[in-house]
């Protein structure tokens, strides 16, 4: 059994599946927080102050997916830093939503000893958030002021003067 209860892409694969498929999770799982690593090391600049917060919900959601044998409790620091992160970019409104339903529907099928949604409708939903938010965090971290809206990264703005005195 690969997954106990969480919505991971495992609920996809066959019961009867081999552990080969249990290492390539793994190195799957390395090889992607090496690569966000490495991206961020190579970008060169620091992160804008709430970008920290969506590094943080994106990883605890990517994180949890991609690993095997996880249980759905390890999607909760993820669901909660996925709402946080709503205060700091809107978009992550759709990535809190789509884990919120995810995990919920997990939640009450172990409680309820009844599942209310499959499990591998629930792991869609886990992985279009887990989707979203990777693609947020790239687009938002390609900006090269960081979180500053576009009109401060022009010189004749007038909410310029003021950002950069901050």
């Amino acid at each position: 059994m690969f997954t106990y209860n969480a919505p991971t892409w495992y609920a996809w694969l066959p019961a009867d599946a081999g552990s080969v498929m249990k290492y390539l999770g793994l190195g799957f799982t390395v090889a992607a927080v090496v690569a966000i690593g490495m991206w961020l090391l190579k970008r060169g600049r620091e992160l804008a102050q709430g970008y920290v917060l969506v590094l943080a919900a994106t990883a605890m959601s990517v994180i949890p997916f991609l690993l095997p044998e996880m249980h759905e409790r390890y999607f909760y620091v993820g669901e909660v830093l996925a709402v946080l992160a709503i205060a700091v970019d809107r978009w992550f409104t759709g990535v809190a939503a789509a884990i919120q339903i995810a995990s919920i529907s997990t939640y009450v099928g172990y409680l309820a000893s009844a599942a209310i949604m499959p499990l591998e409708l629930s792991a869609v939903f886990a992985a279009v958030a887990v989707a979203l938010s990777v693609a947020i965090l790239i687009r938002r971290l390609r900006r090269p002021t960081g979180s500053l809206p576009r009109c401060l990264i022009k010189e004749r703005c007038p909410l310029r003067r003021r950002a950069v005195r901050r």
